[in-house]
C-alpha cells in the first residue's frame, strides 16, 4: 500500500465530513393550536472510510428542551427518491456522496402559551456503526405562534 493510502486511513480528523449547501426551511401557523415546519436539507458527505447513513431526524429545540423531533420523510441519494418505510442507507466514503433530505411535519400542537423567542433546528444523522453526528442547521425567532417565524441559517459548521 502507497504511504498517500496509509496515511489517508490513519491521519486524524473527523470519521465523517459534512458540507452543507443553504436550502429552504420555513415554520408557518397552521390552525389556532398547531404549526408547520418544511425543511429542505442539502449536504455532499465523505468519509476516510466507508460507512452508512441509516437515518436521519431534525430536532426542534429550546435551551435543553426539545419542542419536536422530526423524521426525514423523502430523500434523494445516488440521484434517487427514497421514502419511509424504504431505509435511508446513504453510502459514503472517500468520494463526494451528495444528500438532500426533507423534512415536513404539518400539524405541530403548540400548546397556549407563547413560544421560545430563539430555538434551534439541530440535524442528527444516525451511522450504522452506532454513533451519531449532529449539527446545528437554523436558529429560529419567533414571537407569536400566529405569525411565521424568523429562520436564520447557521451553515451545519456547529455541532450541537
Amino acid at each position: 500500500m502507497p504511504w498517500s493510502e496509509l496515511w489517508r486511513l490513519i491521519k486524524p480528523g473527523p470519521a465523517l465530513d459534512l458540507r452543507f449547501e443553504q436550502r429552504e426551511c420555513v415554520i408557518v401557523p397552521q390552525t389556532d393550536t398547531r404549526i408547520a415546519l418544511h425543511a429542505d436539507v442539502y449536504f455532499v458527505a465523505s468519509a476516510r472510510r466507508r460507512g452508512v447513513i441509516d437515518d436521519a431526524t431534525l430536532a426542534w429545540s429550546f435551551g435543553r428542551t426539545q419542542f419536536r423531533l422530526s423524521r426525514w420523510d423523502r430523500a434523494v441519494i445516488d440521484g434517487r427518491f427514497r421514502y419511509p418505510p424504504q431505509p435511508l442507507a446513504a453510502e459514503v466514503g472517500p468520494g463526494p456522496a451528495p444528500v438532500t433530505l426533507t423534512f415536513t411535519d404539518p400539524l405541530i400542537p403548540h400548546g397556549s402559551g407563547p413560544p421560545p423567542e430563539t430555538s434551534t433546528l439541530v440535524l442528527e444523522l444516525m451511522l450504522r456503526d452506532g454513533r451519531k453526528v449532529r449539527r446545528e442547521l437554523w436558529r429560529v425567532r419567533q414571537t407569536s405562534w400566529d405569525e411565521p417565524a424568523s429562520v436564520l441559517w447557521l451553515g451545519g459548521g456547529s455541532r450541537a
